[in-house]
């Protein structure tokens, strides 16, 4: 049984006040503000500074209150002294959300931090396997290379020995975990 699907309204672009000026359109007010507040949580530690914007997370704007994710109830109690300036810095910062918070509320969650710290573990093995990255001119590459020929020496084919040769060095460095550039 086939479904029947409401046919799509047509969108009149000249009730967008944007479209009529620019002939663009642009987004809308929550857009922005959503857009702000994704360079809100980006730059948490302009507003906090470096230790407690580690310990601590905006999650979201209800309504007018400001949702801070903490650590501990430790950092929520200092950050809650220091509630009005950080309102004051994010009126600042960010004009769009200006008059936009009028509160703040601290939420304790350990585990979001845990989770964090896990995907930066994940994230920071990941750039640690980049960063051992195998150069086929190497120095090290270099002399793996001449003890492999020294022990193919006796393969008259060079192809074949450098296609012998080519498969050794990849597996020496697959075995430690490095990428080859062969």
């Amino acid at each position: 049984m086939a479904s029947r699907r409401k046919p799509l309204k047509k969108l009149n672009l000249n009730e967008f006040s944007s479209y009529k000026t620019t002939g663009m359109l642009e987004p809308n007010r929550k857009q922005n503000e959503s857009l702000e507040f994704i360079r809100l949580t980006q730059e948490w530690e302009k507003i906090v500074g470096l230790f407690l914007s580690k310990n601590s997370n905006p999650l979201k704007v209800l309504g007018k209150t400001l949702i801070v994710l903490t650590r501990h109830s430790i950092f929520s109690q200092e950050l809650s002294f220091m509630s009005e300036a950080i309102k004051k810095k994010i009126d600042d910062e960010f004009p769009k959300l200006k008059n936009k918070i009028d509160s703040i509320k601290y939420q304790v969650t350990p585990q979001f931090f845990d989770i964090k710290n896990k995907q930066n573990e994940v994230e920071q093995s990941v750039v640690t396997k980049k960063q051992q990255k195998f150069h086929a001119f190497s120095p090290t590459n270099r002399i793996l290379r001449e003890k492999v020929n020294q022990e193919f020496s006796e393969i008259s084919d060079p192809e074949l020995k450098e296609l012998l040769t080519s498969l050794f060095l990849q597996n020496f460095h697959n075995k430690n975990g490095e990428e080859t550039n062969n």
